[in-house]
């Protein structure tokens, strides 16, 4: 055993699996929920150069933790083995705000970085709620993976909060389509990475945004329909299901929003 794989040794110490509601669970949901806080207070000093910045470096923490969740699936120390294992390869629905926030900070044209911002507003913030309200399917029996799971979706949340906070965002009644447009890349690259896998692959279960024809949905509700309607209907439910909500988070936020905005006003009046 080498030096890197003593590291992942110690990195895949274990702990009690975390229960829904449990001190874990508990423990990161006050933790997001004061960052939630912290960025409302502060935000409005920020210059759209810092929060890109900001965004930025999320972007690179979660991918550095998922590089490391990586690691970890594929290397069994026990046995000194290393095994790529397929099923999670970084590109589910909630892989893809890493990747649109780093992408988000390299891009120059504006119009662009708001489809993307977009994204993280709404698609992206929906998922970090739902994961960090639900986490029943995330949690683990090791301290590392379950560290990175909560900081990973605790991070959609907190950058989703800053883009209607700061007003990084530009909200108009086309949001939830520039949106829905990256969401429908994204969703397009996942079903094209699993047909291929499926033509080429080794037979290990490959199964991006669960949307797998082989393989079924996991999903609650959606897997359920994914196992009793046809491929198309369960497809065109889960882009639908998924923008309907989104929409709605949209809705909800934005409304918040404005009524901080109001209050610092009156604060500063």
């Amino acid at each position: 055993m080498n030096f890197f794989e003593k590291i992942l040794k110690v990195l895949d110490a274990e702990m009690t699996e975390p229960t829904m509601y449990s001190w874990f669970h508990i423990m990161w949901l006050v933790i997001v929920v004061a960052l939630c806080v912290t960025v409302c207070l502060l935000s409005s000093k920020l210059t759209a150069k810092r929060t890109d910045r900001i965004v930025f470096i999320t972007g690179l923490v979660m991918i550095a933790l998922e590089i490391y969740k990586q690691f970890n699936f594929s290397y069994t120390y026990t046995t000194d083995i290393w095994d790529y294992q397929w099923y999670a390869f970084p590109f589910q629905f909630c892989s893809t705000p890493m990747y649109i926030m780093l992408l988000a900070a390299v891009i120059r044209n504006e119009k662009v970085r708001q489809y993307l911002y977009s994204y993280l507003a709404t698609f992206s913030l929906f998922a970090g709620i739902a994961v960090m309200l639900f986490p029943s399917t995330v949690f683990v029996d090791t301290i590392g993976i379950n560290i990175q799971t909560m900081v990973h979706h605790g991070a959609m949340v907190v950058i989703g909060v800053l883009m209607y906070s700061s007003k990084r965002l530009e909200i108009s009644n086309f949001t939830i389509f520039k949106a829905m447009t990256v969401f429908a890349v994204t969703i397009t690259m996942a079903t094209v990475g699993n047909v291929l896998f499926e033509a080429f692959g080794n037979g290990e279960t490959f199964n991006m945004f669960y949307i797998s024809k082989t393989h079924g949905c996991e999903l609650p509700l959606l897997s359920t329909i994914s196992e009793n309607a046809p491929y198309i209907v369960f497809l065109m439910t889960y882009v639908l299901g998924f923008s309907i909500v989104s929409f709605i988070v949209l809705t909800i936020s934005s409304l918040l929003a404005k009524k901080i905005f109001e209050a610092r006003s009156k604060l500063k009046a």
